[in-house]
């Protein structure tokens, strides 16, 4: 028959790793009593051999660890290039939009010069500058395209590496599957392989002792070959009753060997029943532990990876307003200072036609009168000349206002300029703080998750530990129950032995008398 002690594979920590070996194993019971050594030191060096395997996953699991750490900055500094390269991308974008923006206001100033100088085609030249204008909006429009296009790329950017960060984030921390029944169980099995064993043996020894006194007895009463010899039927009674009282005093002994081994077995009953009910309550306890310490950094993990993910959707819904504001304020700073300098230009360019036409009227007419009237009236064209010169003043100034709008459409686009780096300057630092935040909780996370993993590592290596000891204490308690078992069965055959030689005695001493009675 064979014992069976508890095995443990409750430490699966992958699929592929499978603690099979460890699961229930059969041990020899030799003859003379106690396990076969050779099938523990072969279990016990399966152990052995398993923990040292579990070591080297362990290994493999923290150097899966790390390669996915350095996956995961891999993925953080692609997406930081991949911002970078889109902030200057949107950045040099602008600075073109501005220079091109620059280059029509020179351009309309230049316009604006040729119509002061002449009058006569400032109709055809108006078109022509609302044209440009339309033009330059144009541009403007498909700028802006441009830049929500690169943005679009960033967030495509930004989604592929949290798709494989998340991808990377595969739990990896060990989870115990059992939950003590195992060893209840096993302890069971092994106390009922006992007490059968016990009792399959002491069943024997007694039903060999009842054969044997009944064969003794069967010789004494019949003789060696089954005949009644002669001269003995007048003391067939004396010899009967003689039979009979070895016959009691035979299963008097069995029924003291069958007690005591009554006696063993029950105390085997108890021992067994103690050990398993101590064997239970240890092992819900250490179940219910490890359970509640899983649940417990699961959670954290779980918290951990949710304000990650919340703080990366804050900081993406940041950047993305402080850049729709920046693009907002850039947009409308440029816009109002080209209406205004559109305005300032239309009205200087006004006020010279209207002034220059005024001029050429009054020339015209001084010019005029001064031909009617005829050389007589040279101080008439010495004022005209007067009248010529002030209109040249007027234009100038004209000149000198729109150079002054011009400057102020500079001054107002530096100010645009300038107040647009610094808003993207604002919401690049906010978007770098907040990564930075993200990253730091990140790592914090990471740390927490390596100690808990070499916390659940330890945790394990010290319960194989511990059902190791057990095996040890079981196999010891077995060999001592086999002891004493043993003690008993070698009581039970000396009761036999000595029963089957008062039955020799008897059986001598029935016959000497029987002989004495036949010879009498």
């Amino acid at each position: 028959m064979a014992a069976e002690l508890p095995g443990d594979d409750r430490w699966v920590a992958d699929p592929r790793f499978e603690l099979k070996e460890l699961r229930r194993p059969s041990f020899t019971v030799l003859k003379k009593g106690g396990l076969d050594p050779e099938g523990v030191g072969a279990y016990i060096d399966r152990l052995e051999r398993l923990a040292k395997d579990f070591a080297s996953f362990t290994r493999e699991l923290e150097s899966r660890i790390t390669h996915a750490r350095g996956e995961v900055r891999e993925a953080k500094l692609a997406e930081r290039r991949a911002v970078d390269e889109a902030m200057l991308a949107a950045f040099e974008a602008k600075e073109r939009i501005i220079l091109e923006a620059e280059e029509r206001a020179w351009e309309i100033e230049e316009e604006a010069r040729r119509r002061a100088t002449a009058l006569q085609e400032s109709t055809s030249r108006s078109s022509g500058d609302r044209d440009g204008v339309a033009e330059l909006q144009d541009q403007l429009n498909t700028s802006r395209t441009q830049v929500e296009d690169l943005e679009i790329q960033v967030d495509r950017w930004r989604t592929r590496a949290a798709r494989l960060e998340e991808k990377l984030q595969q739990p990896a921390a060990s989870e115990t599957d059992g939950d003590g029944k195992a060893v209840v169980s096993a302890a069971e099995r092994r106390a009922q392989a006992l007490l059968a064993a016990a009792r399959a043996e002491a069943a024997h020894i007694t039903a060999g002792a009842e054969a044997e006194a009944a064969r003794r007895a069967e010789t004494v009463t019949s003789g060696p070959d089954g005949s009644d010899p002669d001269g003995a039927a007048d003391h067939a009674v004396e010899a009967t009753l003689v039979v009979e009282t070895a016959r009691a005093e035979a299963a008097e002994i069995v029924a003291a060997a069958r007690r005591q081994a009554a006696a063993v077995m029950s105390e085997a009953e108890a021992n067994a029943a103690r050990q398993a009910e101590k064997a239970t309550t240890a092992a819900a306890r250490e179940l219910e532990r490890v359970k509640q310490r899983s649940d417990e950094q699961t959670a954290r993990l779980e918290a951990d990876r949710a304000a990650v993910t919340t703080a990366r959707a804050e900081a993406d819904r940041e950047a993305k307003t402080l850049l729709a504001e920046a693009r907002t304020s850039a947009a409308t700073i440029v816009e109002k200072a080209e209406a205004d300098a559109e305005a300032r230009s239309a009205e200087a360019v006004a006020a010279a036609q209207a002034e220059a036409d005024r001029l050429l009227a009054g020339a015209t007419q001084d010019a005029e009168a001064t031909r009617a009237a005829g050389d007589a009236a040279k101080h008439t064209g010495e004022e005209l000349a007067a009248k010529l010169a002030q209109a040249q003043q007027l234009a100038e100034a004209a000149a000198a206002d729109r150079t002054a709008a011009a400057k102020a459409l500079t001054t107002a686009r530096t100010e645009a300029a300038a107040q647009t780096e610094e808003m993207l300057a604002a919401a690049r630092t906010q978007a770098e703080e907040i990564i930075a935040t993200a990253v730091d909780r990140r790592t914090a996370e990471e740390r927490a998750l390596v100690q808990s993993r070499e916390k659940v590592r330890r945790q394990s290596a010290e319960l194989v530990g511990v059902a190791r000891r057990q095996a040890e204490e079981i196999l010891t308690d077995a060999t001592k129950k086999r002891g004493a078992a043993d003690a008993v069965l070698a009581k039970a055959e000396a009761d036999r032995e000595t029963a089957e030689r008062l039955l020799v005695e008897t059986t001598a001493e029935a016959r000497r008398q029987r002989d004495s009675l036949v010879a009498a």
